[in-house]
């Protein structure tokens, strides 16, 4: 019984390479964590556009 976010940081960890990084630094993290949520929403955005309202969590990089 995993929560939303959960799923979220697994997905985030797991396609967008989190889990084996190189970034130093607590600032360049939170930024590139940051920018990662804008592109997630921002597919997530361009998909309800165009009339797919299913999977929206199912967004791969």
């Amino acid at each position: 019984m995993r929560s939303g976010i959960e799923r979220i940081n697994g997905r985030i960890d797991r396609d967008y390479k989190f889990e084996k990084h190189t970034i130093r630094g607590l600032e360049k993290m939170k930024m590139f964590i940051n920018v990662t949520f804008i592109v997630y929403l921002a597919m997530a955005k361009a998909k309800i556009e165009r009339g797919e309202k299913e999977h929206l969590t199912r967004l791969y990089a």
